[in-house]
């Protein structure tokens, strides 16, 4: 375990001075082996989903040819954000080993984690979000196409 930490803190340092995101790496194995590893790239990428875990359950899902990484392993530097914790259940990972809590992540990052938590949990939302009925029956009919046509999906 110690080894794949190590790695993540690797990747990590690599943007402490590259301008590629911020000080987050990420490592996934499968069977005690490494099957990708991946720092932080939303500012080279322009792309604020370019976290490192989500970078490296990219790549590992490419590597194994699957959507599903439930015999994998998510290591990473810092505890995940809201998107990666949630990347990481769509993902199917069952376990997430990390160095910094979000707490320390706060304390020592301008990242607005804590705001995204909150708001995740209450019923106000600083993003309005509002339902247009309009086309809501031919809507539902892909909904119900795709659970007849994908029983086995999950």
């Amino acid at each position: 375990m110690k080894n794949f930490l190590q790695l993540t803190l690797k990747q990590a340092l690599h943007n402490l001075h590259s301008g590629e995101g911020g000080p987050f790496g990420a490592v996934i194995v499968k069977n005690n082996k490494v099957i990708s590893q991946a720092h932080n790239t939303v500012m080279k990428d322009n792309d604020p989903t370019a976290h490192a875990e989500i970078n490296a359950i990219r790549q590992a899902c490419k590597k194994l040819k699957t959507y599903h990484l439930a015999d994998c392993v998510l290591y990473t530097n810092a505890e995940p954000c809201p998107m990666c914790l949630a990347a990481a259940y769509w993902a199917r990972i069952k376990k997430i080993f990390y160095i910094n809590s979000k707490e320390e992540v706060k304390k020592y990052t301008p990242f607005i984690d804590a705001k995204i938590y909150k708001e995740l949990c209450s019923d106000e939302k600083s993003i309005s979000l509002q339902q247009i009925s309009t086309d809501h029956a031919e809507g539902l009919q892909l909904l119900k196409q795709w659970q007849k046509e994908n029983k086995d999906f999950y």
